[in-house]
């Protein structure tokens, strides 16, 4: 879920240097002219009559520029003291500006944009358009020319109706089917829940040439073409069945093109492995599985949590967040795509300037299940991969891999088809003894820790051991048979459905647990009638209130039911009315019951 108050990590960064010196006054008015001309940067993201989140474009008066001269840190020194802060975008703008002063002018500007309403695409819009301000200022030429200014907080809801919504069910559609698919995590980490945050850089100018030239002789694009190196490095080193890379759209239609704002969408896409492919086949998989994504596109981010969410609970399991691919380049790439493949072969034999940096940074609580996640883009023919990787789940070896296999796997492709055996030599050839992983593949799609599972059912009171097998299906997939021994003494009564709860509770993105199929209980006692728990009442009370429902099944999840995330905000507010506290917005997505969910609130202590 989107919260408006963002992480700093999601702020956007852009530097500008002005065609002239600017003096202060003159600097302050490029950027009034900037806000009042893009409708996003003025956004509030509020809370409407409804319940529901809405834009605002009336935000406060930018409060003036952060100002520090001159020094040899001073573009670092200006990073950390505007753009290291949380956006609040109820009450603030999304927009922060700090200048780089020698003497009385301004030589340079720094812009912390909220990624909430700017994206990639948008930089080089701003950077036009701050061009333009700066002649009008400082030159006194004629004002740029109006561009499309309106940015909707998500421009799916703008399609309910006009040309548009036809297309918008059909993503729906395609998505509700398309989730069956995704598998819950390729990897399963060392510790559950936390996640040891290694960030590197990688710089190599024999990429781009490489990209080129397997992109012409598959005859698609440049973005495939790099997904398909991912995705066989990741099939490789997991040896899972399904690869599933979440891949970074643009989202714009051809009216949009030109705003500034943030349309770009994250979509998964999964590619099936487990005959082998050779790296030719990958490709051609991954570009109609991408053609199939890109086509189906327009569907807002809440939707696609909501059916995302009601997988989870089908399954009984938590859907990581895994691998994400940021992809892009600058117009230097596109001129070098029409180079001839004579040229594309020179450039790639040449010996390229390579550059890896690694490093460790901190230990972090990990609630989504990420994996990795890559940030490639190509300028003036240069390759840089920034890259953040969680340490309970690659090796070093592996980090390096998944840097640096994309031009192996390319080089060595482009000699001759690269057949499944080679790129696992590719992917593991700082490695070669790295264990296989211990998960079992479970219905097809989901990877788990039997032993996990146990020792997440053993925390039960009335539980005091637990032991759970694989069962081979009939339709050639596996399931869990879970049998549970209860705790001698206790008179708690509890069924299938309370220990399903039970893990259910526990299941979450970065952990590899899972709600068996089945479960054997071992000296059961005779259930009797419970009451409902007050807090449940509550919650659901909320639930339906706020949503606008006659009825819900305290049994069901909050998706399952029909709940919208975008009225969870609401929600917390109405509990918090009633004296309850306990739950967070993430909460709600879980794969568990509003029974389950309305036992971790608690009573607030006045």
């Amino acid at each position: 879920m989107q919260d408006t108050r963002l992480r700093a990590g999601s702020n956007a960064l852009v530097w500008m240097v002005p065609e002239c010196p600017l003096d202060l006054g003159q600097a302050r008015r490029v950027v009034e002219l900037l806000v009042h001309r893009h409708e996003a940067l003025r956004t509030l993201i509020v809370r409407g009559p409804d319940g529901l989140p809405e834009q605002r474009t009336d935000a406060p008066t930018l409060d003036g520029l952060h100002v520090l001269d001159e020094a040899a840190d001073g573009r670092r020194s200006l990073e950390l003291a505007i753009g290291e802060t949380e956006f609040d975008l109820s009450h603030e703008g999304p927009l922060r500006v700090g200048a780089l002063r020698a003497g009385e002018w301004v030589t340079e500007l720094l812009f912390v944009i909220s990624h909430c309403v700017f994206d990639g695409h948008s930089i080089p819009l701003l950077q036009a358009e701050f061009a333009l301000a700066v002649r009008e200022v400082a030159l006194g030429a004629e004002p740029a020319a109006s561009r499309r200014r309106h940015q909707p907080l998500d421009s799916a809801f703008d399609e309910q109706s006009g040309p548009l919504a036809q297309h918008r069910a059909a993503s729906t559609a395609h998505w509700a089917r398309a989730v069956r698919e995704i598998p819950n995590r390729m990897f399963v980490p060392a510790q559950d829940d936390l996640m040891h945050h290694y960030g590197a850089t990688y710089r190599t100018d024999r990429l781009a040439p490489l990209l080129a030239l397997a992109a012409r002789r598959h005859r698609t694009t440049p973005a495939v073409v790099h997904a398909a190196t991912v995705h066989a490095l990741l099939a490789a080193l997991s040896a899972a069945p399904h690869s599933v890379v979440r891949s970074h759209f643009v989202g714009r239609t051809d009216a949009e093109a030109e705003t500034i704002g943030c349309f770009h969408c994250i979509l998964p896409v999964v590619v099936a492995t487990s005959d082998r492919p050779d790296f030719g086949a990958l490709v051609g998989r991954v570009a109609m599985q991408t053609l199939r994504a890109q086509s189906r596109y327009r569907i807002g981010y809440l939707t696609l949590r909501q059916l995302i969410s009601a997988e989870e609970r089908r399954r009984g399991v938590a859907i990581a967040d895994g691998t994400i691919v940021n992809f892009s380049f600058d117009e230097g790439f596109a001129s070098l795509q029409r180079s001839s493949e004579a040229e594309l072969l020179a450039a790639a034999g040449a010996v390229g300037e390579l550059e890896l940096l690694m490093g460790r940074n901190e230990t972090m609580p990990d609630h989504r299940g990420l994996d990795c996640y890559l940030m490639t883009r190509i300028t003036d023919g240069v390759t840089v991969t920034s890259a953040t990787f969680n340490g309970a789940v690659f090796t070093a070896p592996q980090m390096r891999a998944l840097l640096i296999g994309p031009e192996q796997l390319l080089a060595a492709h482009l000699q001759g088809d690269l057949d499944w055996d080679g790129i696992c030599r590719i992917a593991h050839s700082g490695d070669p003894y790295a264990p296989a992983p211990p998960a079992v593949p479970v219905v097809g799609v989901d990877l788990v820790l039997p032993e996990r599972v146990d020792e997440a059912l053993v925390s039960h009171l009335a539980v005091r051991a637990s032991s759970t097998t694989v069962t081979p299906g009939t339709d050639g997939t596996v399931g869990l048979e879970c049998r549970v021994i209860r705790e001698t003494g206790t008179e708690e009564p509890f069924n299938d459905a309370e220990l399903r709860e039970h893990l259910l509770c526990q299941v979450r993105p970065g952990a590899a647990t899972v709600a068996p199929h089945r479960f054997l209980i071992e000296g059961q006692v005779k259930e009797g009638a419970g009451r409902t728990e007050p807090s449940v009442l509550a919650l659901v009370a909320a639930v339906l209130e706020v949503n606008g429902m006659s009825t819900a099944d305290e049994g069901q999840g909050y998706a399952e039911c029909g709940g919208a995330l975008g009225a969870v905000p609401a929600i917390i507010d109405h509990l918090a009315e009633q004296g309850y506290t306990g739950l967070g917005p993430h909460d709600f997505t879980l794969p568990m019951s509003l029974r389950s969910l309305g036992r971790r609130l608690h009573r607030r202590q006045e």
